[in-house]
């Protein structure tokens, strides 16, 4: 039976407690066309309903020329919002209901071939099940009053509470404004989806793949002095950087940036550095290396 006190308990919870700006309530025979192994009930056995909560990005964190605003409100979000599916879990135990969250970003299955880019489940797919928003031409999640510039954290619970009704009006333009295509610096998007392998084409620059390039390239350096100021030089201090901040020196963000609906603005930004200006990568920084000795 459907307990509408505790639905309202929930949503009051999250946005006056958790702060969140967003927060809508889909049930589980929503997710029938989700991947074998990627429902709710597949994730957390009697799971009834899945809760999503979005928090906005700030506006003028994409109006800003230097690309390590952005890394900051990333790395801001991606670990509050893993606080705020926590505490939604206790919330919900607390009232005697099982209740589970899934990390918005890593960590994800490494195993099979392609695993690194499938997560264990979609919190922009439950977003729009849930009444949040749709998913638009970039594949992001877009929301009437933020459009794609949200954080999302989603809480499968078996709590059986009110759905929200889904978004009828079509909320992407599609052909009509294409800005999100035209915009993208590794040509990932188009009518028909995304390349998912473009996509992460400018971020595994700083990614698993450009530290191990970094150690292949050192090993197979046979000049010393060649090698040493490649381990001391920009290279490594990026892909530390990554590590440490989760971000690297620039992260795309045209796809989000671009995208006119939900703007406060009268318009959206004119210029994106990141949306303008291709990921570098760390073989052609301009910079001088560090003089660093063994």
């Amino acid at each position: 039976m459907i307990n509408n006190e505790l639905t309202r308990e929930v949503k009051r919870f999250a946005l006056e407690q958790l702060g969140v700006d967003l927060v809508g309530i889909a049930s589980n025979d929503r997710f029938d066309q989700a991947p074998p192994g990627h429902r709710p009930e597949e994730l957390l056995p009697g799971a009834r309903s899945v809760i999503v909560m979005a928090g906005r990005m700030i506006d003028s964190t994409f109006l800003s020329p230097n690309p390590r605003v952005y890394v900051l409100r990333y790395s801001q979000l991606r670990l509050s919002f893993q606080e705020v599916g926590y505490n939604m879990c206790r919330f919900l135990e607390d009232r005697g209901h099982l209740a589970i969250n899934f990390p918005s970003t890593a960590p994800q299955d490494s195993g099979p071939v392609g695993r690194l880019v499938f997560a264990d489940f979609s919190h922009r797919h439950a977003a729009e099940l849930a009444g949040l928003g749709q998913i638009g031409r970039n594949r992001l999640l877009i929301t009437p009053q933020f459009g794609p510039r949200i954080w999302l954290m989603s809480v499968i619970t078996s709590a059986e509470l009110a759905a929200d009704p889904l978004i009828s009006d079509e909320l992407c333009p599609g052909d009509e404004c294409n800005v999100c295509v035209e915009k993208c610096p590794e040509c990932a998007l188009s009518s028909d989806g995304i390349a998912v392998n473009k996509c992460l084409q400018g971020y595994g620059r700083f990614g698993l793949l450009g530290i191990l390039r970094l150690i292949r390239d050192a090993l197979m350096e046979k000049d010393p002095e060649k090698r040493n100021k490649m381990l001391f030089g920009p290279r490594s201090w990026t892909l530390w950087m990554v590590l440490q901040y989760q971000g690297g020196p620039s992260m795309c963000n045209a796809c989000i940036s671009a995208c006119p609906v939900g703007w406060k603005f009268h318009q959206p930004p004119r210029i994106s550095v990141s949306a303008e200006t291709p990921t570098i990568p760390v073989d052609e920084f301009n910079r001088d290396e560090l003089d660093i000795k063994n």
